[in-house]
């Protein structure tokens, strides 16, 4: 039997059903399909988030709802796709921001849902939600120390896992000068979403930035060995023309003794 607070879910998704069924391209999906998420009815929720994200591709929300019901049946991998283009979609989302974060934190990258979440804080500051999953963090951090001290201590190297690729990884690695790097995340993002324009075209100019630089150093390179062997041929007609008397003194010495 069902509680009162499943009784108030199933009875706005049968206002919310009745909206979409009149406008298939109404954003009810998101709503509708989040309620359904909340009553663990994930089959029905994930359809309706297909469905509704096929009509309005552009519409962030969907984005974000979707991944809201893959992270729910488990499905992280394709549930960061989700968050990362409702990001691109909107680079203001909180909630693709908190999304991130969390799939983070499931896979013990601490660190770097920490840098996501203080990304959106930057974008919006005071934001209460973020403040509290930063602190949530935090706890989770000091705990996880706490565990690694008192684990016994081995000997075999645990594998490190790779960084999931997003734009907001990327962008971080663009701020610090590491556009190999930032290159790298763009073709991983593009690899499995490879109509992403938008990131295509940032992959374009971080490339083409890195060959300018390239092209930059070698001209410099260039240059230097230029300069050093403006340098070096004076002293080396010098060192010939010292090679050429030492040599002649000894011819002269040579001819004096025959002579004596």
């Amino acid at each position: 039997m069902a509680n009162n607070s499943d009784a108030a879910l199933l009875a706005k998704i049968a206002g919310y059903a009745d909206i979409l069924a009149k406008d298939p391209h109404s954003t009810v999906f998101v709503t509708l399909g989040d309620a359904y998420r909340q009553l663990g009815r994930l089959d029905e929720a994930l359809e309706i988030a297909r469905k509704g994200i096929q009509g309005l591709p552009w519409f962030s929300p969907g984005h974000v709802v979707l991944g809201q019901i893959l992270m729910a049946r488990d499905e992280t991998g394709e549930a960061l796709g989700c968050f990362n283009k409702a990001l691109t979609l909107d680079g203001e989302s909180i909630a693709a921001f908190k999304g991130l974060a969390a799939i983070y934190c499931q896979k013990g990258q601490v660190d770097t849902a920490r840098q996501v979440l203080e990304r959106a804080e930057q974008i919006h500051p005071g934001n209460s939600s973020i403040r509290h999953m930063l602190n949530r963090l935090s706890a989770v951090a000091e705990a996880s120390v706490s565990a690694a001290a008192a684990a016994p201590q081995t000997d075999e190297a645990q594998p490190a896992e790779a960084p999931i690729a997003t734009t907001t990884i990327a962008e971080l690695f663009v701020k610090q000068g590491l556009l190999s790097q930032a290159c790298q995340v763009y073709r991983d993002i593009l690899q499995a979403d490879p109509d992403n324009s938008q990131v295509r075209a940032k992959l374009i100019e971080l490339e083409g930035r890195l060959t300018s630089n390239s092209q930059a150093e070698v001209a410099d390179e260039q240059e230097s060995l230029a300069a050093t062997a403006a340098q070096a041929e004076p002293l080396a007609i010098l060192q010939r023309w010292l090679i050429a008397v030492r040599l002649r003194r000894e011819h002269v010495q040579k001819d004096f003794a025959g002579h004596r």
